[in-house]
């Protein structure tokens, strides 16, 4: 990335935008990225350690 130049300028701007590349690649704004990043994530590993096989019925709790 550094290569690219695509870097934050300094070093609060890196830690606010984060590492992932997609986010650079993509142009997608960090916070919309990580917000669904982890709500995917959050998803995917109740939803197996739960084992649920309806989401939208869990959903609404």
């Amino acid at each position: 990335m550094a290569g690219a130049d695509i870097l934050p300028n300094n070093y609060m701007g890196a830690c606010i935008a984060g590492g992932y590349p997609a986010i650079y690649h993509r142009g997608i704004v960090p916070t919309n990225f990580y917000t669904s990043y982890v709500q995917t994530s959050v998803e995917k590993d109740v939803t197996q350690l739960i084992n649920i096989r309806y989401m939208n019925v869990f959903e609404p709790f």
